[in-house]
C-alpha cells in the first residue's frame, strides 16, 4: 500500500506482442476486502458446524428431493 503497510494482492500478467516487440501487461488487485469477507464466512461456518454437531436437538440438512444430506448425532439417537 502507498502508506507502507502490507496488503494481500492478486497478481496476473500476460505476454503479448506490440509493434513486433514482446510486452507484458500486469494487473495487481487489492484483495483486502475479499480476505476479510472470507474470514467472516469461515467464522460463520465454524459457528454453524459447532452448533449443528453439539446440540441436543436433532438437526438435518435435507436435499430438495427429501433425501438426507447430513444429520447430527441427536437425529441418530
Amino acid at each position: 500500500h502507498k502508506s507502507g503497510r502490507r496488503i494481500p494482492i492478486e497478481f496476473a500478467m500476460t505476454e503479448m506482442i506490440v509493434a513486433g516487440k514482446k510486452s507484458y501487461i500486469s494487473i495487481i488487485s487489492d484483495i483486502s476486502e475479499k480476505k476479510l469477507i472470507e474470514g467472516k464466512l469461515k467464522e460463520s461456518e465454524e459457528k454453524f458446524r459447532s452448533a449443528f454437531d453439539s446440540t441436543a436437538i436433532g438437526m438435518a440438512i435435507v436435499a430438495k428431493d427429501g433425501s438426507f444430506m447430513q444429520v447430527n448425532d441427536a437425529v441418530c439417537k
